[in-house]
């Protein structure tokens, strides 16, 4: 695989298929305007039939009602967000395909087929739970909606909860990203920290053979340090510059997910306490508490997967300045320490700038 992109292409494709994204073919030239074209047939048609759907279920089931309207309503905004940062998205694809490059030139591996292998597994696992999670509705409708079918009743989860699991699929597409910039980021301390041995065994080495005057081993020392430094210091960059460019790109859509979160939190919450008040059958109570059950605990779960590898990224970036600093040798590397903290301040002013 010669880039990020053909990795994730199953990903890809899919978010396409579900409406995030645009349409490519041949690989690299975008067809925005029949990706504009399927959005709107596959979204209208959708929403007729969710709109009868949902104007049924307001009878039996309000919480119900209001958690589909608002999933809906977030999930549009996420599509148009999605069709406004493509060309955005795409850049940070690109930029990250080329810091892959630079890596490589190191002696570090892309792992290109190890993110396909896990991309797979993630999908046949979100499908799995998308079945999953369907069934365990569809006991529901099945015992709760009255005169309900069985077919009625096994179809009604796919569409009520088709975009709450387009949501995940966004999810999963985003924590990929992050967690593969995170071992980049990986990459380059363990290089660095491989290098610091490696050069300081090199400079003593100099000076306690070299006949050359002092400022000479000096410099011999510092030399290719000081290239690689500079390599290493523009790759990091660049990872972080990749990484607050998805984070705006993905921020709106992260935002919703959290509105929703709470929205399903409460709703279930309160569907809970009128089936403990109201409810005079022990086996429709553990349905429903078993049902609800299963959706907080997998909210929650997506919510603390999502934490602790933004954490991770986070952390993993923030040891890469430790490391650079472990470089200069006091005294024998005066000129790359200088330079090393004029370059952490120029980091520090683009941050802000960026934010501003």
């Amino acid at each position: 695989m010669k880039n990020i992109q053909t990795a994730i292409s199953p990903l890809l494709i899919l978010l396409c298929l579900c409406g995030f994204g645009v349409f490519e073919y041949p690989r690299g030239r975008s067809r925005f305007y029949p990706t504009i074209l399927y959005i709107l047939v596959v979204w209208l048609l959708y929403i007729y039939i969710i709109t009868e759907v949902t104007t049924f279920l307001r009878r039996f089931n309000i919480e119900l009602f209001i958690i589909t309207k608002t999933s809906i309503t977030f999930t549009i905004l996420t599509t148009l967000l999605s069709l406004h940062y493509n060309k955005r998205f795409k850049c940070c694809l690109n930029k990250l395909s080329i810091v892959n490059d630079t890596l490589e030139k190191f002696g570090t591996i892309k792992n290109y087929a190890k993110l396909r292998r896990q991309i797979t597994w993630l999908i046949i696992g979100w499908i799995a739970s998308i079945f999953l999670l369907n069934m365990i509705d569809s006991i529901w409708f099945f015992e709760n909606i009255p005169h309900c079918h069985a077919a009625v009743a096994i179809s009604l989860p796919f569409l009520i909860n088709q975009t709450l699991h387009v949501n995940s699929l966004c999810d999963i597409f985003l924590l990929i990203l992050l967690r593969y910039i995170g071992s980049q980021f990986e990459q380059i301390n363990q290089y660095i920290a491989k290098l610091t041995e490696q050069d300081t065994q090199q400079v003593k080495h100099t000076w306690a053979i070299s006949s050359l005057p002092v400022d000479c081993r000096h410099k011999i020392g510092i030399k290719t340090t000081k290239v690689i430094v500079l390599i290493l210091m523009h790759v990091h960059l660049e990872l972080c510059v990749i990484t607050r460019e998805l984070t705006r790109i993905f921020g709106m859509h992260m935002v919703m997910q959290t509105l929703v979160f709470n929205v399903i939190t409460a709703q279930i919450v309160n569907d809970i306490y009128n089936t403990m008040i109201h409810s005079n059958s022990n086996y429709e109570m553990a349905l429903i508490l078993f049902v609800h059950y299963i959706w907080i605990v997998t909210n929650i779960i997506k919510m603390i997967v999502f934490n602790c590898v933004c954490e991770k990224v986070c952390s993993k970036a923030g040891k890469t300045e430790v490391f650079l600093n472990k470089l200069t040798h006091y005294n024998l590397d005066i000129e790359t320490h200088d330079y090393c903290v004029n370059y952490i301040g120029t980091v520090i002013i683009i941050t802000l700038q960026s934010r501003s």
